[in-house]
């Protein structure tokens, strides 16, 4: 059922979430701008790969 596939993706009654921002920010960063992305983020993220 619908519902039953809607309620397992809940957490704590919010939808829960697979994506890190971090990475996008690092793509958008390194593709557009041309800047390091380490000092934004704190840290080393793998890209997505959606600019390609």
């Amino acid at each position: 059922m619908i519902v039953d596939r809607v309620m397992a993706c809940l957490v704590e009654a919010n939808l829960a979430f697979n994506l890190d921002f971090r990475n996008l920010y690092t793509e958008i960063l390194e593709d557009c701008f041309q800047i390091e992305a380490k000092p934004v983020t704190k840290g080393t993220y793998e890209k997505l790969g959606f600019l390609k």
